[in-house]
């Protein structure tokens, strides 16, 4: 009998950070069923959750920063400010 990995895998995916939601989003697209996404902070965001200082700002382009599959077209700048993106990868958590 052949086992249904998707089914009864068991998965753990380190930091909800950009990299951490987009596992989490691939498995579920994949239809894996039984995966977890644990943060050690109070909330997603990787890096623009723990750094934290006046004029932080990304320095690559908004919309190679983003998500393909989750575009923002609505970025207020081409370099946008460390609270936007974090707003971007909580919203996609949800």
């Amino acid at each position: 009998m052949a086992v249904d990995m998707k089914k009864s895998a068991s998965i753990a995916v380190l930091g909800a950070g950009a990299a951490g939601l987009v596992m989490g989003y691939k498995l579920k697209a994949a239809g894996f069923e039984n995966f977890t996404i644990f943060e050690k902070d109070d909330a997603v965001g990787g890096t623009w959750k723990r750094h934290n200082y006046p004029g932080l700002c990304c320095d690559v382009h908004s919309h190679i920063y983003s998500y393909s599959f989750d575009r923002n077209p609505n970025w207020s700048s081409t370099f946008p400010r460390r609270d936007e993106l974090l707003a971007y990868f909580s919203g996609f958590a949800v």
